[in-house]
């Protein structure tokens, strides 16, 4: 019977990646690319690294952090002149450039307004009611006058 020997287990798991593991010119990448529509996705494959990478080095790093807003706000501005550009162009895929503007860009097909609390606080309840004239406070027994 052969004697089996315990697994040695590596802590942590893979080392995390850093700012410095990126590929030259990282900046640029994220720029240049979201710059002609790409989505942070691509930006994750393009620099080799998960999502949760990408999450992790915006909260770590600033420069990292401005380069995906720069290139979020380069890339909306893609999307929306995409939209401008054709919109006489009879054989541009309107549903799915909008559907693809509601996704990525959070636009909504409704807006709520508030037109009658006026921007107050809204207590849901009830109102009360003097009671009537005759001092009888069932409504169902009221005498008529």
């Amino acid at each position: 019977m052969a004697i089996l020997k315990p697994i040695r287990k590596i802590k942590g798991g893979r080392p995390k990646k850093h700012i410095n593991d990126l590929p030259d010119h990282w900046e640029a990448i994220i720029v240049e690319n979201m710059g002609k529509g790409a989505s942070k996705e691509e930006i994750d494959a393009l620099l080799d690294i998960a999502k949760t990478t990408r999450l992790r080095l915006t909260l770590e790093s600033k420069e990292f952090s401005n380069a995906i807003k720069k290139g979020e706000r380069l890339s909306q501005a893609w999307w929306e002149r995409k939209g401008r550009i054709n919109l006489e162009n009879r054989n541009f895929n309107f549903v799915g450039w909008y559907m693809n503007m509601k996704n990525r860009f959070s636009w909504k097909d409704k807006q709520d307004v508030d037109i009658t609390s006026q921007g107050k606080r809204v207590v849901a309840g009830f109102t009360m009611l003097p009671p009537p004239a005759n001092g009888n406070n069932n409504p169902n027994n009221q005498t008529r006058a």
